[in-house]
């Protein structure tokens, strides 16, 4: 477990460097998302999907964030994707 979290921290680090955003606080997750090519696009859920906070489309290079959660709670879901 811990030689994973390292590489994650290796690999946080390069991508850190290769956007110049150093010791950046609060990480503009917007930015990075950017950066690797995604977009955002809100929706608005139904009560089926409410509970569903964001739904990452790979093929898309998507993340769909719901649109009824705070931005502390869609930047902290975005980031764990």
């Amino acid at each position: 477990m811990q030689v994973m979290e390292e590489a994650i921290r290796q690999r946080a680090g390069q991508l850190l460097a290769a956007m110049d955003l150093g010791e950046t606080f609060p990480l503009p997750i917007e930015k990075v998302v950017e950066y690797l090519g995604f977009q955002c696009q809100f929706y608005i859920p139904d009560k089926d999907i409410d509970d569903i906070a964001v739904v990452v489309s790979h093929l898309k290079k998507k993340f769909y964030i719901n649109q009824n959660n705070t931005p502390l709670q869609q930047r902290f879901c975005i980031a764990r994707k």
